[in-house]
């Protein structure tokens, strides 16, 4: 296992913003990162994926990360079932790459979404465009609290738009999740990828530092307007209605200046602005 101490963890992140952390941990596989779990006793952590749908806005965060996608990435498909059960620190990427290799039908809608699979259970990723969730196949889902290992039915994960149970229960780790994927013919495969891929290829978030879709609720019409407006290390997306985008060496205090305009522009219209993304 990795421990560094006063670590600089913008890096890690999509959105190439934040301070440091007092302790970054990197365990190498589930049985350090469990053990180092259950160490932390009642204290409180926090987990770092593939660092999608974060914005780190304080200098220094006191609690310990423990980074994940070097140590649950484990990928058991069967392809005459359809089951496939994936660590969480596994990119959803690869895990839909794996399941398009022997004729799964997996969310390819998902391509173009940066986040481990554990990110994408807890957040319930999705393109809403498309119709499409992580959790639209899921059966169950692998957790550890710091003293036991249990096993949550998607039913008792709750999904909804942009949110699961794990929302309510910060101290509960997503070790792994069980899927089941339908086989389909390979030039449906390839089509839909090329679809996927089409519907996001212009997008900013693409090819800029970005966290992803910044308002799982919000007044569409007024993202759209805000499109372009910002600082010059960073601002509302030009092509992609509720995304911030860094231009490059973006500050925290203009991305939350960013965000405060968000809100403050919906509440003047008496809209409703949610956060998606978790800020540290």
């Amino acid at each position: 296992m990795k421990h560094f101490q006063r670590h600089p963890i913008a890096k890690y992140t999509t959105l190439k913003v934040g301070g440091y952390a007092d302790n970054f941990y990197i365990p190498n596989d589930r049985e350090e990162l469990t053990e180092l779990i259950q160490s932390f006793g009642s204290h409180q952590f926090l987990l770092l994926g593939n660092g999608s749908n974060i914005f780190i806005k304080s200098k220094r965060i006191k609690k310990p990360v423990l980074m994940t996608n070097k140590s649950l990435k484990d990928v058991d498909i069967d392809a005459t079932t359809g089951k496939l059960r994936v660590g969480a620190g596994v990119d959803i990427r690869k895990m839909i790459a794996d399941c398009l290799r022997v004729g799964l039908r997996a969310p390819v809608e998902l391509l173009t979404i940066p986040a481990t699979v554990g990110g994408a259970v807890y957040m319930n990723a999705g393109r809403t465009s498309m119709n499409s969730s992580i959790s639209d196949n899921l059966i169950e889902v692998e957790v550890f609290d710091g003293k036991h290992f249990t096993t949550l039915s998607r039913k008792e994960c709750t999904f909804s738009h942009r949110y699961s149970v794990f929302h309510r229960r910060p101290q509960t780790t997503i070790l792994s999740a069980t899927f089941q994927y339908d086989r389909i013919p390979s030039d449906v495969i390839q089509s839909l990828k090329r679809t996927s891929i089409e519907a996001a290829k212009d997008k900013d978030y693409r090819n800029l530092a970005s966290a992803g879709s910044v308002f799982k609720k919000c007044d569409y019409q007024l993202m759209q307007s805000l499109r372009g407006t910002g600082f010059r290390r960073t601002g509302f997306a030009r092509n992609t209605p509720n995304c911030i985008v860094n231009y490059g060496d973006a500050y925290a205090w203009q991305i939350s200046a960013l965000l405060a305009y968000a809100y403050v522009s919906h509440r003047l219209r008496g809209k409703q602005a949610i956060l998606e993304w978790q800020v540290w």
